[in-house]
Protein backbone atom coordinates (compact mmCIF):
# COMPACT_ATOMS: atom_id res chain seq x y z
CA UNK A 1 0.00 0.00 0.00
CA UNK A 2 2.89 2.37 0.68
CA UNK A 3 4.19 2.04 -2.86
CA UNK A 4 0.72 2.99 -4.18
CA UNK A 5 0.81 6.20 -2.14
CA UNK A 6 4.36 6.93 -3.25
CA UNK A 7 3.45 6.45 -6.93
CA UNK A 8 0.37 8.67 -6.69
CA UNK A 9 0.30 12.42 -7.23
CA UNK A 10 -0.53 12.97 -3.58
CA UNK A 11 1.49 15.70 -1.86
CA UNK A 12 3.72 14.08 0.79
CA UNK A 13 5.33 15.74 3.79
CA UNK A 14 8.66 13.91 3.53
CA UNK A 15 10.00 15.11 6.86
CA UNK A 16 6.88 13.91 8.66
CA UNK A 17 7.04 10.60 6.79
CA UNK A 18 10.61 9.95 7.92
CA UNK A 19 9.71 10.86 11.52
CA UNK A 20 6.85 8.36 11.42
CA UNK A 21 9.11 5.73 9.89
CA UNK A 22 11.58 6.12 12.73
CA UNK A 23 8.93 6.13 15.43
CA UNK A 24 7.30 2.98 14.05
CA UNK A 25 10.61 1.18 13.35
CA UNK A 26 9.88 0.76 9.64
CA UNK A 27 12.66 2.95 8.24
CA UNK A 28 14.19 0.15 6.09
CA UNK A 29 10.83 -0.64 4.48
CA UNK A 30 10.09 3.04 3.81
CA UNK A 31 13.52 3.63 2.26
CA UNK A 32 13.22 0.50 0.13
CA UNK A 33 9.88 1.64 -1.28
CA UNK A 34 11.03 5.21 -1.82
CA UNK A 35 14.20 4.16 -3.64
CA UNK A 36 12.24 1.72 -5.81
CA UNK A 37 9.23 3.84 -6.75
CA UNK A 38 9.85 7.56 -6.35
CA UNK A 39 13.44 8.46 -5.53
CA UNK A 40 13.25 11.30 -8.07
CA UNK A 41 10.44 12.96 -6.08
CA UNK A 42 12.24 13.02 -2.75
CA UNK A 43 14.44 15.99 -1.78
CA UNK A 44 18.11 15.06 -1.46
CA UNK A 45 18.18 16.33 2.13
CA UNK A 46 15.61 13.62 2.96
CA UNK A 47 16.80 10.80 0.71
CA UNK A 48 20.51 10.89 1.61
CA UNK A 49 20.02 10.55 5.41
CA UNK A 50 17.50 7.75 4.78
CA UNK A 51 20.01 5.93 2.62
CA UNK A 52 22.70 6.34 5.27
CA UNK A 53 20.36 5.05 7.98
CA UNK A 54 19.42 2.08 5.81
CA UNK A 55 23.05 1.13 5.28
CA UNK A 56 23.92 1.67 8.96
CA UNK A 57 20.98 -0.50 9.98
CA UNK A 58 22.14 -3.26 7.62
CA UNK A 59 25.70 -3.20 8.98
CA UNK A 60 24.48 -3.13 12.58
CA UNK A 61 22.10 -6.03 11.93
CA UNK A 62 24.87 -8.05 10.31
CA UNK A 63 27.15 -7.58 13.31
CA UNK A 64 24.40 -8.51 15.79
CA UNK A 65 23.44 -11.53 13.74
CA UNK A 66 27.00 -12.83 13.77
CA UNK A 67 27.03 -12.30 17.51
CA UNK A 68 23.76 -14.23 17.82
CA UNK A 69 25.08 -17.19 15.82
CA UNK A 70 28.21 -17.34 17.99
CA UNK A 71 26.06 -17.19 21.12
CA UNK A 72 23.77 -20.01 19.94
CA UNK A 73 26.78 -22.21 19.15
CA UNK A 74 28.40 -21.54 22.52
CA UNK A 75 25.20 -22.40 24.38
CA UNK A 76 24.84 -25.56 22.29
CA UNK A 77 28.33 -26.59 23.43
CA UNK A 78 26.99 -26.30 26.99
CA UNK A 79 24.18 -28.69 26.09
CA UNK A 80 21.57 -25.92 25.96
CA UNK A 81 19.23 -25.57 22.99
CA UNK A 82 18.43 -21.87 22.56
CA UNK A 83 15.88 -20.69 20.01
CA UNK A 84 16.21 -17.18 18.57
CA UNK A 85 13.00 -15.25 18.01
CA UNK A 86 12.20 -11.76 16.78
CA UNK A 87 15.45 -9.96 15.79
CA UNK A 88 17.52 -11.61 13.04
CA UNK A 89 15.34 -14.73 12.93
CA UNK A 90 12.22 -12.71 12.09
CA UNK A 91 14.13 -10.54 9.61
CA UNK A 92 15.04 -13.64 7.61
CA UNK A 93 11.85 -15.67 8.20
CA UNK A 94 9.45 -12.85 7.35
CA UNK A 95 11.40 -10.52 5.05
CA UNK A 96 14.10 -12.76 3.64
CA UNK A 97 16.73 -10.10 4.31
CA UNK A 98 18.50 -8.98 7.49
CA UNK A 99 18.57 -5.36 6.31
CA UNK A 100 14.78 -5.01 5.94
CA UNK A 101 13.92 -5.07 9.65
CA UNK A 102 14.99 -2.87 12.57
CA UNK A 103 15.98 -4.54 15.82
CA UNK A 104 18.24 -3.73 18.73
CA UNK A 105 18.18 -6.44 21.39
CA UNK A 106 18.72 -10.13 20.72
CA UNK A 107 16.07 -12.50 22.09
CA UNK A 108 16.66 -16.19 22.80
CA UNK A 109 14.40 -18.78 24.42
CA UNK A 110 15.67 -21.69 26.53
CA UNK A 111 13.73 -24.45 28.33
CA UNK A 112 13.02 -23.40 31.91
CA UNK A 113 14.92 -26.45 33.19
CA UNK A 114 18.07 -25.00 31.57
CA UNK A 115 17.49 -21.43 32.74
CA UNK A 116 19.86 -21.40 35.73
CA UNK A 117 22.66 -23.01 33.71
CA UNK A 118 22.19 -20.52 30.88
CA UNK A 119 22.04 -17.58 33.30
CA UNK A 120 25.20 -18.72 35.07
CA UNK A 121 26.98 -19.15 31.74
CA UNK A 122 26.29 -15.51 30.81
CA UNK A 123 27.64 -14.39 34.16
CA UNK A 124 30.81 -16.46 33.84
CA UNK A 125 31.36 -14.67 30.51
CA UNK A 126 31.42 -11.35 32.40
CA UNK A 127 28.00 -10.19 31.18
CA UNK A 128 25.94 -8.06 33.58
CA UNK A 129 22.24 -8.50 34.16
CA UNK A 130 20.05 -5.42 33.81
CA UNK A 131 17.56 -5.14 36.64
CA UNK A 132 14.38 -3.51 35.40
CA UNK A 133 11.67 -1.79 37.47
CA UNK A 134 13.89 -1.65 40.57
CA UNK A 135 17.12 -0.01 41.74
CA UNK A 136 19.14 -2.50 43.78
CA UNK A 137 22.15 -2.06 46.03
CA UNK A 138 25.25 -4.10 45.23
CA UNK A 139 24.39 -6.66 47.91
CA UNK A 140 20.79 -6.92 46.66
CA UNK A 141 22.07 -7.36 43.10
CA UNK A 142 24.24 -10.32 44.14
CA UNK A 143 21.29 -11.95 45.92
CA UNK A 144 19.08 -11.30 42.91
CA UNK A 145 21.31 -12.69 40.19
CA UNK A 146 22.24 -15.81 42.16
CA UNK A 147 18.71 -16.70 43.25
CA UNK A 148 17.33 -19.94 41.78
CA UNK A 149 13.79 -18.65 42.38
CA UNK A 150 13.72 -14.96 41.52
CA UNK A 151 12.69 -15.59 37.91
CA UNK A 152 9.16 -16.27 39.23
CA UNK A 153 8.80 -12.55 39.96
CA UNK A 154 10.16 -11.15 36.69
CA UNK A 155 7.09 -10.18 34.72
CA UNK A 156 8.67 -10.17 31.27
CA UNK A 157 10.04 -13.70 31.90
CA UNK A 158 13.49 -12.71 30.65
CA UNK A 159 16.91 -11.89 32.07
CA UNK A 160 18.35 -8.97 30.06
CA UNK A 161 22.14 -9.30 29.88
CA UNK A 162 24.50 -6.60 28.65
CA UNK A 163 27.31 -8.42 26.91
CA UNK A 164 30.73 -7.37 28.12
CA UNK A 165 32.34 -7.75 24.70
CA UNK A 166 29.88 -5.69 22.63
CA UNK A 167 27.39 -3.99 25.01
CA UNK A 168 24.61 -5.70 23.05
CA UNK A 169 21.58 -6.54 25.17
CA UNK A 170 20.63 -10.22 25.01
CA UNK A 171 17.31 -11.14 26.57
CA UNK A 172 17.40 -14.67 27.96
CA UNK A 173 13.78 -15.85 27.96
CA UNK A 174 12.26 -18.89 29.61
CA UNK A 175 8.80 -17.90 28.37
CA UNK A 176 7.93 -15.97 25.22
CA UNK A 177 4.92 -14.27 26.84
CA UNK A 178 4.68 -12.75 30.33
CA UNK A 179 2.76 -15.03 32.67
CA UNK A 180 0.49 -12.20 33.86
CA UNK A 181 -0.74 -11.65 30.28
CA UNK A 182 -2.56 -15.01 30.53
CA UNK A 183 -1.92 -16.06 26.93
CA UNK A 184 -0.31 -19.38 27.72
CA UNK A 185 1.48 -20.04 24.45
CA UNK A 186 4.40 -21.32 26.57
CA UNK A 187 3.25 -24.93 26.69
CA UNK A 188 5.08 -28.06 25.54
CA UNK A 189 3.40 -27.51 22.15
CA UNK A 190 5.61 -24.45 21.64
CA UNK A 191 8.64 -26.72 21.44
CA UNK A 192 7.01 -29.09 18.96
CA UNK A 193 7.25 -28.90 15.17
CA UNK A 194 10.40 -26.79 15.36
CA UNK A 195 11.76 -25.58 12.03
CA UNK A 196 15.11 -24.44 10.71
CA UNK A 197 16.05 -21.30 8.85
CA UNK A 198 19.32 -20.45 7.10
CA UNK A 199 20.92 -17.33 8.59
CA UNK A 200 24.23 -16.24 7.06
CA UNK A 201 24.71 -19.77 5.78
CA UNK A 202 24.05 -21.49 9.12
CA UNK A 203 21.01 -23.68 9.80
CA UNK A 204 19.32 -22.32 12.92
CA UNK A 205 16.51 -24.02 14.85
CA UNK A 206 13.48 -21.82 15.44
CA UNK A 207 9.80 -21.89 16.42
CA UNK A 208 7.30 -23.13 13.84
CA UNK A 209 5.85 -20.46 11.57
CA UNK A 210 2.40 -20.90 13.13
CA UNK A 211 3.76 -20.43 16.67
CA UNK A 212 5.78 -17.43 15.46
CA UNK A 213 2.58 -15.85 14.14
CA UNK A 214 0.80 -16.52 17.44
CA UNK A 215 3.76 -14.92 19.21
CA UNK A 216 3.67 -11.82 16.98
CA UNK A 217 -0.05 -11.35 17.65
CA UNK A 218 0.50 -11.90 21.37
CA UNK A 219 3.36 -9.40 21.62
CA UNK A 220 1.53 -6.84 19.51
CA UNK A 221 -1.52 -7.08 21.76
CA UNK A 222 0.59 -6.99 24.93
CA UNK A 223 2.16 -3.73 23.74
CA UNK A 224 -1.20 -2.34 22.54
CA UNK A 225 0.02 -2.30 18.92
CA UNK A 226 2.22 0.70 19.63
CA UNK A 227 4.29 0.40 16.44
CA UNK A 228 3.43 -0.25 12.81
CA UNK A 229 6.45 -2.59 12.61
CA UNK A 230 4.49 -5.17 14.62
CA UNK A 231 1.77 -5.24 11.96
CA UNK A 232 4.38 -5.31 9.18
CA UNK A 233 5.97 -8.41 10.70
CA UNK A 234 2.62 -10.22 10.60
CA UNK A 235 1.93 -9.16 7.02
CA UNK A 236 5.43 -10.16 5.87
CA UNK A 237 5.33 -13.55 7.61
CA UNK A 238 1.97 -14.38 6.01
CA UNK A 239 3.17 -13.25 2.58
CA UNK A 240 6.40 -15.26 2.81
CA UNK A 241 4.68 -18.43 4.08
CA UNK A 242 1.60 -19.21 1.97
CA UNK A 243 1.75 -22.77 3.33
CA UNK A 244 0.62 -21.62 6.79
CA UNK A 245 -1.57 -24.15 8.60
CA UNK A 246 -4.51 -21.84 9.34
CA UNK A 247 -6.74 -24.47 11.03
CA UNK A 248 -3.90 -25.34 13.43
CA UNK A 249 -3.28 -21.65 14.13
CA UNK A 250 -6.91 -20.91 14.97
CA UNK A 251 -7.36 -24.08 17.04
CA UNK A 252 -4.33 -23.14 19.12
CA UNK A 253 -5.55 -19.56 19.51
CA UNK A 254 -8.96 -20.75 20.67
CA UNK A 255 -7.46 -23.28 23.12
CA UNK A 256 -5.30 -20.52 24.60
CA UNK A 257 -8.19 -18.08 24.97
CA UNK A 258 -6.53 -15.76 22.49
CA UNK A 259 -8.70 -16.03 19.40
CA UNK A 260 -9.74 -12.37 19.46
CA UNK A 261 -6.23 -11.03 19.96
CA UNK A 262 -4.94 -13.19 17.10
CA UNK A 263 -7.78 -12.14 14.81
CA UNK A 264 -7.12 -8.51 15.74
CA UNK A 265 -3.51 -8.79 14.59
CA UNK A 266 -4.59 -10.42 11.33
CA UNK A 267 -7.33 -7.83 10.77
CA UNK A 268 -4.89 -4.95 11.32
CA UNK A 269 -2.57 -6.46 8.71
CA UNK A 270 -5.48 -6.62 6.29
CA UNK A 271 -6.77 -3.09 7.06
CA UNK A 272 -3.43 -1.28 7.11
CA UNK A 273 -1.30 -3.29 4.69
CA UNK A 274 -3.75 -5.11 2.43
CA UNK A 275 -2.81 -8.60 3.61
CA UNK A 276 -4.88 -11.33 1.99
CA UNK A 277 -6.53 -13.63 4.53
CA UNK A 278 -8.15 -17.03 3.82
CA UNK A 279 -11.95 -17.46 3.97
CA UNK A 280 -11.89 -19.25 7.35
CA UNK A 281 -10.16 -16.22 8.92
CA UNK A 282 -12.54 -13.79 7.25
CA UNK A 283 -15.49 -15.79 8.62
CA UNK A 284 -14.01 -15.83 12.14
CA UNK A 285 -13.48 -12.05 12.00
CA UNK A 286 -17.05 -11.48 10.81
CA UNK A 287 -18.39 -13.67 13.64
CA UNK A 288 -16.80 -11.49 16.35
CA UNK A 289 -18.96 -8.39 16.63
CA UNK A 290 -16.44 -6.66 18.90
CA UNK A 291 -13.57 -6.79 16.40
CA UNK A 292 -14.48 -4.06 13.86
CA UNK A 293 -14.71 -1.27 16.44
CA UNK A 294 -11.70 -2.63 18.33
CA UNK A 295 -9.60 -2.67 15.15
CA UNK A 296 -10.63 0.89 14.25
CA UNK A 297 -9.82 2.07 17.77
CA UNK A 298 -6.44 0.31 17.68
CA UNK A 299 -5.52 1.68 14.25
CA UNK A 300 -6.44 5.21 15.37
CA UNK A 301 -4.36 4.89 18.55
CA UNK A 302 -1.44 3.52 16.54
CA UNK A 303 -0.95 6.86 14.80
CA UNK A 304 -2.06 9.06 17.70
CA UNK A 305 0.22 11.12 19.89
CA UNK A 306 1.51 8.56 22.43
CA UNK A 307 2.00 11.26 25.04
CA UNK A 308 -1.76 11.74 25.18
CA UNK A 309 -2.63 8.16 26.07
CA UNK A 310 -4.83 7.79 29.11
CA UNK A 311 -3.68 6.07 32.29
CA UNK A 312 -4.71 2.41 32.50
CA UNK A 313 -5.31 2.28 28.74
CA UNK A 314 -3.18 -0.86 28.51
CA UNK A 315 -5.21 -2.68 31.15
CA UNK A 316 -8.48 -1.66 29.50
CA UNK A 317 -7.20 -2.79 26.12
CA UNK A 318 -5.94 -6.13 27.48
CA UNK A 319 -9.39 -6.84 28.89
CA UNK A 320 -11.13 -5.92 25.62
CA UNK A 321 -9.10 -8.37 23.56
CA UNK A 322 -10.29 -11.32 25.67
CA UNK A 323 -13.37 -13.15 24.46
CA UNK A 324 -13.78 -15.28 27.61
CA UNK A 325 -14.61 -13.90 31.05
CA UNK A 326 -12.35 -16.51 32.63
CA UNK A 327 -9.35 -15.09 30.76
CA UNK A 328 -10.30 -11.53 31.75
CA UNK A 329 -10.42 -12.61 35.39
CA UNK A 330 -7.16 -14.54 35.11
CA UNK A 331 -5.38 -11.54 33.59
CA UNK A 332 -6.72 -9.10 36.18
CA UNK A 333 -5.94 -11.35 39.14
CA UNK A 334 -2.38 -11.97 37.97
CA UNK A 335 -1.75 -8.26 37.45
CA UNK A 336 -3.08 -7.52 40.93
CA UNK A 337 -1.66 -10.42 42.92
CA UNK A 338 1.54 -11.74 41.31
CA UNK A 339 4.65 -10.43 43.15
CA UNK A 340 7.28 -8.47 41.25
CA UNK A 341 10.89 -7.47 41.81
CA UNK A 342 9.67 -4.46 43.82
CA UNK A 343 7.92 -6.80 46.25
CA UNK A 344 11.05 -8.96 46.58
CA UNK A 345 13.04 -5.80 47.34
CA UNK A 346 11.08 -5.33 50.58
CA UNK A 347 12.68 -8.50 51.94
CA UNK A 348 15.52 -9.48 49.59
CA UNK A 349 16.67 -13.08 49.91
CA UNK A 350 18.34 -15.51 47.53
CA UNK A 351 16.04 -18.36 48.55
CA UNK A 352 12.62 -17.83 50.05
CA UNK A 353 9.11 -19.22 50.47
CA UNK A 354 7.23 -17.65 47.50
CA UNK A 355 4.03 -17.33 49.57
CA UNK A 356 5.79 -14.69 51.67
CA UNK A 357 5.83 -12.24 48.75
CA UNK A 358 2.18 -12.83 47.92
CA UNK A 359 1.54 -11.59 51.46
CA UNK A 360 3.98 -8.68 51.17
CA UNK A 361 2.60 -7.44 47.84
CA UNK A 362 -0.65 -5.88 49.17
CA UNK A 363 1.34 -4.28 51.98
CA UNK A 364 3.69 -2.64 49.46
CA UNK A 365 0.83 -1.47 47.24
CA UNK A 366 -0.97 0.09 50.21
CA UNK A 367 2.22 1.88 51.32
CA UNK A 368 2.86 3.02 47.75
CA UNK A 369 -0.68 4.40 47.41
CA UNK A 370 -0.41 6.09 50.81
CA UNK A 371 2.87 7.70 49.77
CA UNK A 372 1.30 9.15 46.63
CA UNK A 373 -1.60 10.49 48.66
CA UNK A 374 0.79 12.23 51.08
CA UNK A 375 2.64 13.81 48.15
CA UNK A 376 -0.63 15.20 46.78
CA UNK A 377 -1.55 16.53 50.23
Amino acid sequence: MLHAILQSSQVIDWSHLTQLAERHSVMPLVYENISRYCADRVPAKILLPLKQQFRANGIRNLMRTRELLTLLNELRQQGILALPFKGPEMAVSAYGDLARRQFSDLDILVPEVDLVRARDWFMTMGDRMKIERATLTDSQYELFVRSPQIHRFIRECAYPFVRQSSQTVVELHWRVMPKHFAFSIDSPALWQNLETVSILGEEVTKLSTENSLLLLCGHGSKDCWDKLARVCDIAALIHTHPELDWPFLMNRAKQLGGQRLVLLGLLLAQMLLGTSLPPMIQEAIAADTVLPALAEETATALFANHASQQPFRATQFHLKIRERWLDKARYFSRIAMTPTTLDWQMYPRSTFPPLLYYLLRPVRLILQARGKQLVRE
